[in-house]
């Protein structure tokens, strides 16, 4: 299984050196994206694709089930946003920031965000709390040192064994309730190894890793905190498979978000190619591609556009079929992108299609931008080029 990581391993480095500019900002939102996901899963959140991409949209509440218990879901992304943000490859930061922008979510206690003010919520404290399970994790990190060789497996042995001490990253011991006239053990739902995996990046890349990317679901704790010496043999053996597998299949799952990428940007080639070079159809359709399900207020703060702006390009990109439109909570429109067949669209394909309003602003619009492109192509240069 090592000899298996490590080549997984070096063909991730290979793919991100190699990868052409779209893939890799696909496959940077994507990694944002599942960092989220698997830290709110770790602390115990039970959330679905859909149900998330919802909640974060600021459409409804993660779960129906009460997570009084749980800490909250909010202040954990928006401290994994902040943190990613601040990552020194460039890309990832700048997906970071983008998602942070249509950030929408409800707070703590259920409320929602100021709309113009989306950061906006009552769960400060859970934050500063989040935020300081980071700082943790760092200096834990730094604790337990890093080997000068190219395979980290000495190092990620010592990163478990540490995690299993920890106060703040190992599973909490069984919790005795009584219902009725029963006393009953029940394990903690909650487990905070997602800070440990959104910053392990950065150390790995020292040697092991170019490129200081999160490593979702890196971490598995034993159940219970026995130390390593009251487990029997038999059962340590077990342990180090299973740790060991964790370890191989979370860096496979990150592989397979880059090669994923590297497809989806093949077909948004294909299915764009008939549009200018300085469309930001294409802006979009990478950001719900590697994302999912976006309103038109998060695309609007994302784009950074007005809400004429974004509808021309939702349209743009529904005529050409990499989106649908649904209905969500309190009648706000949704636009999910639709999965990639890779069947070639028609060369005929254009945005007279359309229908509604828009359309004719549209096709002038277009117009007017196509004759720039070719005014501009006399002089070499683009029209986003800097003066």
């Amino acid at each position: 299984m090592r000899a298996r990581t490590a080549l997984l391993l070096g063909r991730l480095q290979m793919g991100m050196a190699w990868g052409g500019d779209s893939a890799l900002r696909m496959f940077a939102t994507r990694l944002v994206r599942e960092t989220l996901v698997v830290g709110l899963r770790a602390e115990g959140h039970e959330v679905s694709d859909d149900r998330f991409e919802a909640w974060f949209s600021g459409l409804r509440t993660l779960s129906d089930q009460p997570t009084n218990t749980i800490r909250p879901a909010r202040a954990i992304c928006k401290a994994i946003l902040i943190e990613l943000g601040n990552n020194e490859w460039e890309l990832l930061a700048r997906s970071a920031l983008l998602l942070q922008r249509g950030f929408l979510a409800p707070g703590a206690n259920g409320e929602f965000a100021d709309q113009d003010e989306p950061w906006n919520s009552t769960s400060g404290e859970q934050f500063v709390a989040a935020n300081r399970l980071l700082e943790s994790a760092r200096k834990l990190l730094d604790s337990i040192g890093f080997d000068d060789t190219a395979l980290p497996y000495p190092w990620i042995s010592r990163l478990y064994d540490a995690a299993e001490t920890s106060v703040e990253f190992a599973r909490p011991e069984m919790m005795l309730r009584v219902i009725g006239d029963r006393t009953v053990e029940s394990w903690v739902a909650g487990i905070s190894t997602w800070a440990l995996d959104t910053v392990v990046g950065a150390y790995m890349s020292r040697k092991a890793l170019h490129y200081p990317i999160p490593l979702p679901g890196l971490i598995v704790s034993r159940r219970g905190r026995r130390d390593l010496e009251d487990w029997d043999e038999d059962e340590s053996a077990r342990y180090e498979d299973i740790k060991w597998n964790n370890v191989h299949n979370a860096i496979w799952r990150v592989h397979e978000w880059l090669m994923e990428a590297a497809e989806e940007a093949v077909a948004i080639d294909r299915a764009i190619a008939h549009r200018r070079s300085s469309s930001r159809a294409r802006e979009l359709a990478e950001l719900m591609t590697s994302f999912g399900s976006l309103t038109g207020k998060q695309i609007s703060l994302m784009l950074e556009t007005t809400r004429v702006g974004s509808d021309i390009v939702v349209r743009s990109l529904a005529s050409d079929g990499l989106l649908a439109r649904s209905s969500g909570a309190f009648e706000v429109r949704r636009f999910k992108r639709i999965a990639f067949d890779g069947k070639k669209l028609p060369d005929d394909q254009h945005e007279d299609h359309l229908d509604g309003p828009l359309s004719a602003a549209l096709t002038k619009f277009d117009e007017d931008m196509a004759d720039i492109d070719r005014l501009l192509s006399r002089t070499g240069r683009s029209w986003n080029d800097e003066p």
